[in-house]
């Protein structure tokens, strides 16, 4: 059975590093930001983090292991991520570097203003794109990825 849940134990970071190294990212050491793992029986097939600043997210990344990669699985750990976040008030949701898988699920490009904000918080770009999690689970999938 495939999970996606919170970590906040440093004993699950340990597997997390695992994935993360085995398809080319840095090991994480932060436990205090969102981070939620997706797993099949007990084995961590997918990994997905968002730092908060205030009230918004910054998407640091979402990696699905290499070996299961094309099975939409990267769009259930989205999912659940965001719902994550939209239950817990961060209803905006940032990437710093356009995405055109994101863009698909549903990210659009940043306002002027949004860029500024971020901007005072260290995080510059000009290819900023931002998910509003209430229009993304109010618009549903369909919408979303103009096929079904």
């Amino acid at each position: 059975m495939i999970s996606a849940k919170k970590i906040n134990k440093r004993e699950e970071l340990a597997e997390v590093n695992k994935l993360l190294v085995k398809n080319g990212f840095q090991e994480e050491t932060d436990l205090s930001q969102i981070i939620y793992v997706m797993k099949e029986n007990e084995e961590f097939i997918g990994v997905a983090k968002i730092t908060v600043i205030e009230n918004i997210g910054v998407l640091n990344y979402l990696v699905i292991d290499s070996d299961r990669r094309g099975e939409d699985l990267g769009d259930s750990l989205l999912r659940a991520i965001l719902n994550y976040c939209d239950l817990n008030f961060i209803k905006k949701i940032y990437y710093p570097y356009e995405n055109s898988y994101l863009q698909k699920k549903g990210f659009k490009s940043a306002d002027i203003d949004e860029k500024e904000f971020l901007k005072v918080n260290n995080i510059n770009s000009d290819k900023l794109i931002v998910c509003n999690t209430e229009e993304f689970f109010r618009d549903g999938c369909c919408q979303m990825r103009r096929g079904c």
